[in-house]
């Protein structure tokens, strides 16, 4: 029953992402008796999670493959980390972000076995569903229109709600001024990587991934809210770098702009408003053997969009002022 495997994959992602959650808390602020406690609400109360398990999207798992890649990472298992880096990449195309990262600071085999496991998964996947069904789905991308929706966070989002960037995801229609903002937005995040990358403070790995995982989400066409259950993944990291209560500070209101409810809309009747009112639609019901048409009742919620992509930027400037704070402290500047 299709219900029934809904919510046993909800069930299963929620249980395998918190279980992993909790390792990844313990190993990087210890095992003190409240963490567990605090890591299943932060993970259970966070919007962008509910907003992964209403639809059924596979932002946990995301999460889940990046975080153990990330602990392997960490212990010096560079195979493994490349392996679930490569499953990551697998499922989600922008994960290749992540991969520019490696490349910048020479994790070559790392890189070598992520780039490996994609290799394999993509010839397995053509070998069993055939040349067609790939070319089919790249000619159904190129008519995908919803890059307005107010949980399209990242850049190319706001363009479209903004500028009328038509089908950003296919490059049609774009006009001058976004395909402008996007070189600059690209170069903008090319220099911050290859900056940080040549910083010398050992902590520079754990902020380069914290960094990483909101950038991706800010320069993929899509980069739809129910992802952001890595933010929480990037601030245990960044909190764990800096002693900084300004910088710490940044770090929860960050996420509390990443976790803001907001409700699915679309770009057909978005204005940027800050309260959006609902008093349409409904459906035919028949009572009595009379058939009456039953409206859906009106409200209002709160909807600005633009502060998913806030909370990205900031996410990716915290990740640089840290970064820089502590290369002054290293250097005496």
């Amino acid at each position: 029953d299709l219900r029934i495997a809904y919510y046993l994959f909800c069930f299963l992602q929620f249980g395998l992402a918190l279980g992993v959650f909790w390792k990844f808390i313990g190993r990087t602020f210890g095992n003190h008796p409240i963490l567990r406690p605090a890591a299943t609400l932060a993970l259970a109360s966070y919007f962008p999670v509910l907003a992964t398990l209403l639809i059924g999207q596979l932002g946990l798992l995301l999460m889940v493959f990046l975080l153990i890649g990330w602990m392997a990472l960490e212990d010096g298992k560079l195979r493994t980390a490349g392996v679930w880096f490569g499953i990551a990449l697998l499922l989600k195309v922008f994960v290749g972000l992540l991969f520019v990262w490696l490349a910048l600071t020479r994790q070559w085999l790392v890189l070598f076995w992520g780039a490996l496991v994609f290799a394999l998964g993509m010839l397995g996947a053509l070998l069993l569903f055939g040349a067609d069904n790939h070319f089919a789905w790249l000619q159904a991308i190129k008519l995908f229109t919803a890059e307005a929706l107010s949980w399209n966070a990242s850049l190319e989002g706001v363009y479209a709600r903004y500028l009328g960037a038509g089908n950003v995801v296919s490059h049609y229609n774009v006009p001058l001024v976004v395909l402008g903002l996007r070189v600059l937005s690209w170069v903008g995040a090319a220099a911050a990587l290859i900056w940080l990358a040549r910083q010398p403070q050992p902590q520079i790995q754990a902020i380069g991934f914290a960094m990483t995982l909101p950038l991706m989400l800010l320069l993929a066409p899509l980069g739809w809210i129910y992802y952001f259950p890595l933010l929480l993944v990037s601030a245990a990291l960044l909190w764990r770098t800096t002693d900084s209560k300004r910088a710490k500070g940044g770090i929860t209101f960050a996420l509390i702009l990443g976790g803001l409810p907001q409700l699915l809309s679309g770009g057909d009747f978005y204005t940027p408003v800050l309260w959006k009112g609902y008093d349409k639609g409904g459906y035919i019901a028949t009572v009595n053997g009379v058939e009456e048409k039953v409206l859906y009742g009106a409200f209002y919620w709160f909807e600005v969009p633009e502060v998913y992509t806030l909370a990205l930027i900031h996410f990716v400037l915290l990740s640089l002022r840290i970064a820089y704070s502590l290369r002054s402290a290293h250097t005496g500047a």
